[in-house]
């Protein structure tokens, strides 16, 4: 038996991951690229657009949680790459080529 804990927990992931699957279905061709920030941004566009219910991490904890979601992203044809340079930290997520 799950605790209560554990099924806000679950719920929690549940509800993140429709957010990310309606934000991976306009995501264009060509991938998408930018800061962690402008993700944390496209995906409450996403969750408005959408009217999903459901929590988006600040960006703090954004891109923790996105390498949470890496075998979520790759099960829908997505690679997500994360870049940081000595400026900026960048992630892109774009299809992964079909072979």
């Amino acid at each position: 038996m799950l605790t209560t804990q554990a099924r806000y927990h679950a719920a929690g992931v549940v509800a993140f991951r429709s957010i990310l699957a309606a934000w991976l279905a306009a995501v264009p061709p060509e991938g998408w690229e930018g800061t962690i920030g402008e993700l944390e941004t496209a995906l409450e566009t996403a969750k408005a657009e959408q009217v999903l219910r459901g929590w988006i991490p600040r960006a703090n904890a954004l891109g923790v949680r996105i390498r949470c979601e890496m075998r979520f992203l790759e099960d829908r044809g997505f690679t997500v790459e994360f870049h940081r340079t000595a400026t900026a930290r960048t992630i892109r997520v774009f299809r992964t080529p079909v072979a």
